[in-house]
């Protein structure tokens, strides 16, 4: 539930459900999310290699190859933000959904354990992507917001088989008011 506060003395505060990752954290899963996306491949080769008399030293012509491989690998801005809707969104491993069952409804509202995010056109839930119809936009982002919305608001934008699919997968409640 969304909430404003104001201290009136000294206190402690605490947000509990939005990740807040530190950077480390955030630089290896972004790593990840690149390397599932294809980073690029190359194979070191050395077919000159001449024997050394010193076998623990790194050789330069190693340190080259690794500088271009790692110097390949390319993002966008619209990667990050891709990257960072799919990650904050991601359910902890324990996190479990339950099927819901049909009905016909009025009420219809996010469980507790799911996270709907959004940027722009763009809506990340519980880990995945999507992209819906520029009438759509508006209504889903309100139901983000708000966390609950009228089963006739989100059917009049068009939402009606993405509500139910999220429906059979748990991520929400259909309720009779």
């Amino acid at each position: 539930m969304r909430h404003d506060g104001v201290a009136l003395e000294p206190c402690f505060t605490y947000s509990v459900g939005f990740r807040a990752p530190r950077g480390a954290e955030l630089g290896a899963a972004f790593l990840d999310w690149l390397h599932q996306r294809g980073l690029p491949d190359a194979r070191y080769r050395d077919p000159g290699l001449a024997p050394t008399r010193r076998a623990a030293r790194i050789p330069g012509e190693m340190v080259a190859f690794a500088a271009r491989v790692l110097g390949r690998i390319r993002w966008t801005r619209a990667d990050v933000a891709w990257f960072l809707g799919e990650y904050l969104s991601m359910p902890k491993p324990q996190v479990v959904f339950h099927a819901g069952r049909a009905r016909r409804a009025s009420t219809i509202r996010l469980d507790a354990k799911s996270q709907l995010l959004y940027r722009g056109a763009y809506f990340y839930i519980n880990g995945d992507r999507l992209a819906v119809p520029r009438r759509s936009v508006a209504a889903l982002q309100r139901f983000a917001d708000e966390r609950e919305a009228s089963s006739s608001a989100l059917a009049r934008a068009g939402l009606g088989r993405l509500i139910s699919e999220w429906q059979r997968r748990g991520y929400l409640s259909i309720e009779k008011r």
